[in-house]
């Protein structure tokens, strides 16, 4: 599948008088907050918004242009920071896609002080190569995060939704 995305919304909602730090795990966790459609002209969904809600307590989140080197070498497991596995509906059941549609967010923490961190990242998903691989217009996602001490956060999925491409 095409590795091409686009992060539109990055939100940092820092917390304000207490330090929420004693309450952050230095495990990212992350929350979905949504999945939203933009149709074309010819009225079929050509664009997805993926929102997360992502929280660190040491503010290692988000990787820059620089960070090609081992262990966020292209190829690796780690060169993606922001993991989407795609399902489809079979029947009864749901298939996990072969491939999914990763991307890597930018530095969250510019500084790099440990601080905690709180954001809301939005990932826009072209789909208009979709529909050369789905064979079922109804799909699902898992979404997890790594930060770049290559801790994997919680899961979240997105309830099931159709799409019309």
């Amino acid at each position: 599948m095409l590795k091409f995305f686009g992060w539109v919304l990055l939100v940092f909602l820092l917390a304000g008088c207490d330090p929420p730090s004693a309450h952050f795990s230095i495990v990212p966790r992350i929350e979905y907050r949504g999945f939203t459609l933009a149709k074309a002209k010819n009225n079929k969904d050509s664009l997805g918004y993926l929102k997360v809600y992502v929280e660190d307590g040491d503010g290692d989140l988000g990787l820059n242009e620089q960070d090609t080197f081992p262990p966020f070498n292209v190829g690796s497991s780690f060169y993606y920071n922001f993991v989407v596995k795609i399902y489809q509906k079979k029947g009864d059941s749901w298939e996990l896609l072969p491939e999914g549609y990763n991307g890597r967010f930018p530095d969250l923490n510019i500084t790099h002080e440990k601080q905690p961190v709180q954001a809301v990242i939005t990932m826009e998903m072209d789909l208009s190569f979709w529909k050369l691989f789905l064979t079922s217009s109804e799909i699902k996602m898992d979404v997890y995060i790594y930060d770049r001490a290559l801790h994997q956060s919680n899961t979240v999925s997105t309830p099931a939704f159709t799409l019309n491409l």
